[in-house]
């Protein structure tokens, strides 16, 4: 039986078409008398350069001449067999081996005569040599035009090209990738972004501005299915390209090098979102059996890990750890909360109770913006001034290597280190801007972040309290405090996002989950029904008790005795709780 081998490369030309060259190799089988022949297709954008493993077609066609199925094989010309070397000496083992002919178009090659052999080993190594030539001078024409800021291949999505091949700005496309982004920000993790864009009938790329079918690959077995473009739509693996591709911020990575291109977001936007992925990972792959509300949110205080949940459909695991217990050689020691306590506790406190809404109310009016702007307008403009010092130093520093002064290597660390506090600076620039804008905007944003939070209660689903509290709560800092060896007490700091500051501060019981203490007002939580029925009286001793256990000392800073009324704060042994709540007491005074 005979082989038809073809293959078609991305660099080829029309008339080396896949169709031409079944149409030789059927005409060449019938001029030559096989009844039969197989064909074997390995397609378009196939380069010849590849190893034979990454070439499914050819690899087959091995197997079958070693299996005696095949007696003869047909390619339209070496190059079609390969731009390798090393392929074309494995190949011609195989079938000086099996004894079987090979034909390149019409002449058949003998290759146990030593001048044929010798030919066709020069004829592959040029056959690599022009490969490897012309993809260097591809990668040459390529960087010329990213140099020059032009558009080649398929652009990023938000991107397009004008009359004279620059690369641009797509309008529609770029307020996509500003939500994209907007949204990630927010505690949105990819996939979620992705469902919320299908939901919203956001074309993709493909779908907006690509007709036709394309091919896709099993990375592991070869095989290639044929999809319709029009039925693409967003996955979480290209939302995350998105979040994490430079261009966005105008800086084009072409082979390792960065080259200027009109910028959709700032660097320190985009380096802010980038810092803020890792806390919005999705659950993937395998069925989940639990979603994390707190994923993401919870840290040590002892050792600055992130806690992580861990449970079971029988609640036997049921708790949020640190993840350095997963290390013996690490395990900090931090004790592990129950998920459930931890979840519903900040649920309900901060938002079913209102706790935050109050909390937000009372810092816009004690807000004076006029004073608030002055102030940050003045931070902003010593960043900016530290900014122009640095990029000064930096352009200094590149001088000396130019002028040959020192060497590459020599200002590598400082460049680096300069690059990094540059960036530093920025994102605290676009820090204080946000804020700036804020405070311009004050009221319609404490109207709407008010009325969002009214109507908490009727946000019921996960995904919905999920996404408020990813965009109210920064971080919740867990530390222990034994009382003995089975008691004792977490104190939980959670700490606001958006333009609130500062944090709340509780000590929550264990191992009962009894109650929650705010450290400041002497308010009790009851969690449990048996202190939920407790009296006034009754908490309030607990309160007390619970202070004296955590080392809180009464300071009174002020008596009245007319009214019998005295000003006080609660001292803590517990570092940076004490700073806080007595800035606090400050604020109110």
């Amino acid at each position: 039986m005979l082989a038809i081998y073809t293959r078609l490369s991305r660099e080829d030309e029309d008339s080396n078409s896949i169709k031409n060259q079944l149409n030789e190799g059927i005409l060449f089988a019938k001029a030559k008398g096989f009844t039969e022949y197989q064909i074997y297709n390995e397609g378009e954008g196939v380069s010849g350069g590849l190893q034979i493993d990454e070439r499914p077609e050819l690899k087959k066609l091995i197997d079958d001449i070693v299996s005696g199925k095949i007696t003869a094989v047909w390619f339209r010309n070496q190059n079609r067999l390969e731009r390798n070397s090393f392929t074309f000496h494995t190949f011609v083992k195989v079938i000086k081996t099996a004894k079987i002919d090979v034909y390149f178009g019409d002449k058949l090659n003998d290759y146990n005569d030593a001048n044929t052999f010798l030919q066709s080993s020069i004829i592959s190594a040029l056959n690599q040599y022009n490969k490897e030539l012309q993809g260097q001078q591809t990668k040459k024409v390529l960087k010329q035009r990213a140099i020059e800021g032009k558009a080649h291949g398929i652009m990023a999505y938000g991107y397009t090209k004008d009359e004279h091949g620059y690369l641009v700005i797509d309008e529609e496309e770029s307020k996509v990738v500003k939500r994209i982004y907007k949204m990630s920000l927010e505690g949105i993790g990819t996939n979620k972004i992705a469902e919320l864009l299908n939901k919203d009938d956001i074309p993709t790329r493909y779908k907006s501005k690509y007709k036709g079918t394309y091919k896709v690959k099993h990375k592991f077995n070869g095989t290639k299915k044929v999809k319709e473009k029009s039925n693409v739509t967003w996955k979480g693996g290209t939302i995350r390209n998105i979040l994490l591709n430079t261009i966005y911020y105008g800086k084009r990575n072409f082979s390792g090098d960065l080259y200027d291109v009109p910028n959709i977001i700032s660097e320190a936007y985009w380096q802010k979102v980038n810092n803020n992925l890792k806390n919005n990972r999705n659950n993937s792959g395998q069925s989940v059996k639990h979603n994390y509300l707190l994923r993401g949110k919870i840290i040590c205080g002892k050792c600055e890990s992130n806690y992580y949940g861990r449970t079971r459909v029988n609640k036997k695991d049921n708790y949020y750890m640190c993840s350095s217990k997963r290390y013996k050689d690490k395990n900090c020691g931090n004790r592990s909360i129950n998920i459930d306590v931890i979840e519903d506790f900040i649920w309900q406190r901060f938002f079913a109770d209102e706790v935050l809404k109050d909390k937000i109310i009372e810092h816009f009016s004690n807000t004076n913006a006029e004073e608030d702007i002055k102030g940050i307008q003045a931070d902003l403009k010593a960043l900016e001034k530290e900014l122009i010092k640095n990029s000064e130093r930096q352009r200094k520093a590149v001088s000396l290597v130019l002028d040959g002064v020192l060497t590459n290597d020599a200002v590598k660390y400082e460049l680096d280190k300069l690059k990094k506090e540059a960036s530093a600076i920025k994102i605290n620039i676009e820090n204080r801007k946000e804020h700036i804008s804020s405070l311009e905007n004050i009221e319609v944003i404490s109207s709407n972040m008010i009325t969002e939070l009214d109507e908490v209660k009727k946000k019921t689903s996960f995904d919905e309290k999920k996404i408020l509290i990813d965009k109210y709560i920064d971080k919740i800092e867990i530390n222990t405090h034994r009382i003995d060896k089975t008691k004792g007490y977490f104190t939980l700091l959670i700490y606001y996002k958006q333009i609130l500051e500062g944090c709340e501060g509780y000590y929550l019981d264990f191992p009962r989950y009894d109650y929650a203490i705010e450290m400041y007002n002497e308010i009790i939580v009851p969690l449990s029904d048996e202190y939920k029925s407790k009296s006034k009286d009754e908490l309030d001793m607990i309160v007390m008790q619970v202070y004296s256990q955590m080392g809180r000392t009464k300071v009174i800073t002020s008596y009245d005795e007319e009214t019998d009324t005295e000003q006080y704060y609660w001292e803590s042994e517990e570092k940076g709780i004490t700073e806080y709540y007595r800035k606090n007491e400050d604020d109110k005074d």
